[in-house]
């Protein structure tokens, strides 16, 4: 199943120099990675990153049977991937990247 994840370009090439992503800012306060679904990508983008210049939606493959998974609900009523540990390289698919 593939989910994703949005970056500023500093946090993406952190995540790729050294394999693995804690979680932004706001990730650590709330206490887990925020993710998305392919349908939730645009409006997450434009809620909070309209001003980010260069972004990278970066899809990662997790197993169905991860623990650190949860789908909890967020925005809209919607239930949202959120994620309770590190972002892996070897979970890590493709980016795109995004310039406004």
């Amino acid at each position: 199943m593939l989910i994703y994840k949005l970056f500023g370009e500093k946090e993406y090439k952190k995540f790729l120099e050294i394999s693995f992503f804690e979680g932004s800012q706001a990730d650590n306060e709330d206490g887990f990675i925020h993710l998305s679904t392919r349908s939730q990508i645009w409006e997450t983008i434009y809620k909070h990153f309209y001003d980010e210049r260069n972004l990278y939606i970066s899809a990662f493959n997790f197993n169905s049977v991860d623990t650190n998974l949860k789908w909890e609900i967020s925005r809209n009523d919607e239930y949202f991937p959120h994620y309770y540990g590190k972002l892996l390289l070897r979970d890590y698919v493709y980016s795109i990247k995004i310039i406004n």
